[in-house]
């Protein structure tokens, strides 16, 4: 569930305010923080676990410097990553009210106030410190309006589902080709962004300036703009996911190759081997497990993110979501949300079959 439905949610049982947002964000985080650092553990060498046990260790020992120390790198780069991703979608959460200064920001766009648009961007980019206002001493209130709140969702409508089958289906398709084009942006310009695979400084700096921007950038901010720029649909869609996911995908796919074995690449090129072939046989051969990984996770994300669009007009199931929890239809939004969690669980399971298959 994406952090902007958790936070319609939020907003829904708690009122308007920062709590809203911070939940929803914890909730999304835990989840994919978990995950993660699952993954890392499961490609440790245990090798290593088994050398420290055979001198004697005793099982945090074991845990502790045979296991997590050659995780922590990866574990490390993961948290700085949803830092980033939290950040972002912190200023989102401003558009259903849940604090921060993402409302300020999509009302200058629509008005076309882009100069203050320009200056919001500027705060946003140099930090700027807000209160959030939590309170820990609102927790019991708030779990108690959660619990009669969520007691609304108990009996599903499902009369609509051929509509939420199509819009599913549409949203699928959102994120599939954001995907596929965010790939092959990443595939043909993360070598220029890797520092052992650029062909010259000018064109490692252009390219990670540009994966910059590209993250930068929320995919709810350039659906509006693409919105704007050639109407309501899809294809809005298409291009925001596929342009944002191609800034984080580059440089996950720019870092993999930098930490390519040289020695192979020096091999290859004693051996007469051009670059073409070099980073071929040398840097994308020794990346695949973790190139196929990333790009699955890039699906998963995109799926959450396509369901977001449709409040602004970029198509998939989204509008509906918002349209049935703005007029209180907890029936049918529930049965949305039934349905789209069967999706994303039904993805899940394909991607670890793939990543099974990759390894």
């Amino acid at each position: 569930m994406p952090e902007l439905v958790w936070a319609l949610v939020f907003v829904s049982a708690f009122g308007l305010g920062a709590p809203a947002g911070v939940l929803a964000i914890s909730i999304v985080s835990v989840g994919f923080m978990g995950r993660f650092y699952a993954e890392s553990l499961e490609v440790v060498d245990m090798k290593v676990a088994e050398t420290v046990t055979a001198h004697g260790a005793g099982w945090g020992q074991v845990r502790l410097y045979g296991v997590l120390a050659q995780a922590m790198p990866d574990m490390v780069g993961t948290s700085l990553y949803l830092l980033d991703h939290n950040l972002r979608a912190a200023t989102l959460l401003g558009l259903v009210g849940a604090g921060g200064i993402g409302y300020d920001m999509i009302v200058a766009l629509k008005l076309f106030r882009f100069d203050r648009l320009s200056l919001i961007v500027s705060a946003i980019l140099v930090g700027i410190a807000w209160d959030l206002g939590f309170r820990p001493a609102l927790m019991g209130s708030m779990l108690s309006d959660m619990g009669q709140y969520l007691a609304r969702y108990r009996h599903p409508d499902f009369s609509h589902w051929r509509r939420y089958i199509a819009l599913l289906g549409q949203t699928l398709s959102i994120a599939a080709w954001g995907r596929t084009l965010s790939f092959l942006l990443s595939f043909a310009f993360a070598p220029c962004a890797a520092r052992n695979f650029a062909p010259s400084a000018v064109a490692y700096h252009a390219v990670r300036h540009v994966q910059t921007f590209f993250r930068a950038m929320p995919d709810l901010l350039l659906a509006l703009i693409f919105v704007s720029a050639i109407g309501l649909g899809p294809m809005p869609g298409v291009l925001a996911l596929a342009l944002h996911t191609s800034g984080f995908l580059g440089k996950l796919f720019a870092e993999n190759l930098e930490r390519v074995d040289q020695g192979s690449c020096e091999a290859l090129r004693a051996s007469g081997a051009e670059y073409v072939q070099i980073l071929a046989f040398a840097g994308w051969r020794g990346t695949v497990r973790e190139t196929i990984g990333y790009t699955l996770y890039i699906f998963d994300r995109n799926v959450r993110m396509a369901m977001v669009l449709g409040l602004v007009g970029a198509g998939g199931i989204g509008r509906t979501l918002h349209d049935t929890l703005r007029v209180f239809r907890y029936d049918q939004a529930s049965a949305v949300i039934l349905l789209v969690l069967a999706t994303i669980v039904a993805i899940d399971m394909l991607s670890n079959w793939l990543r099974r298959k990759a390894q």
